[in-house]
């Protein structure tokens, strides 16, 4: 599987990408600090979409 997984990327890579170039951004304005309620909910929602 780990030799197959490079070579064809998965609906989930795609979609992890995709997701996490929208949020990452706001985590890293945080600086670490506590985030946002919204965000908090925006990140559990977009976790859950998944599933």
């Amino acid at each position: 599987i780990m030799e197959w997984r490079p070579r064809h990327p998965t609906r989930w890579n795609r979609y992890c990408i995709s997701t996490l170039r929208q949020f990452l951004p706001k985590l890293e304005l945080s600086g670490g600090r506590e985030v946002a309620e919204e965000h908090r909910l925006e990140l559990q929602s977009l976790l859950g979409e998944y599933r």
